[in-house]
């Protein structure tokens, strides 16, 4: 995929309205919330992102969806995944579909992720973590010609059917769980989320990268 000029400055334009969004926030014992309707216009901007990006979208599609409220936690998730978006199209990693889950695209996400946590953007770095550790798992299915047979394969199924195939061990099945289950609180903002486990996070993606690796 090369992408447009229009396409690039489409994105610069929904990191600008999130960076206006975030200017909006009124603070609540300490939770900041954003104005509804400059979240909603930027919220509906962002699926528009995903209906022009098209099979390359599939990746991003889960990141942003439009949550359940306005909170300003949602709206750092939301631009870390327009940075490496726009980061993508600028540096033309979008070539093919299976470059886009690929070890070298991989490899882009994961050093992202890194500067993502460097700047304490925790939350954003493990959403995209979370990405990461779901691609290879799904690579690792067609690889080995396991892959579920379900309409929408999740995290949970990939690790079920590369299991079953004797490609992952127990051991293995425990490290996915717990990669995952960070990744799913930071997606989903559930109170369980950790800022702190997020470094490990990182630590445990990329060593199952490698341990794990896919032609």
């Amino acid at each position: 995929m090369k992408a447009s000029q229009d396409l690039i400055a489409f994105v610069a334009d929904l990191q600008n309205d999130a960076r206006i969004a975030a200017q909006t926030a009124e603070y609540s014992h300490g939770v900041g919330f954003l104005d509804n309707s400059k979240f909603a216009g930027l919220m509906a901007g962002c699926r528009l992102l995903i209906t022009k990006l098209g099979p390359f979208g599939k990746v991003w599609d889960e990141m942003l969806q439009p949550p359940e409220g306005r909170l300003l936690s949602d709206l750092e998730k939301i631009k870390g995944v327009l940075d490496t978006i726009s980061d993508a199209l600028q540096k033309g990693r979008l070539s093919t579909f299976e470059e886009l889950v690929g070890a070298e695209v991989l490899g882009d996400l994961l050093e992202h992720a890194e500067v993502l946590i460097a700047a304490k953007y925790n939350l954003a770095a493990a959403i995209i973590l979370r990405a990461v550790l779901e691609e290879r798992l799904r690579k690792l299915c067609a690889s080995n010609n396991c892959t579920p047979t379900n309409s929408r394969p999740t995290i949970e199924s990939f690790k079920q059917s590369l299991y079953s195939a004797q490609i992952i061990d127990k051991i293995s099945v425990k490290d996915v769980d717990w990669m995952a289950g960070v990744g799913n609180a930071a997606a989903h903002n559930l109170p369980e989320y950790k800022d702190e486990d997020v470094p490990q996070l990182f630590q445990r993606v990329t060593a199952f990268l490698v341990r794990f690796s896919v032609a």
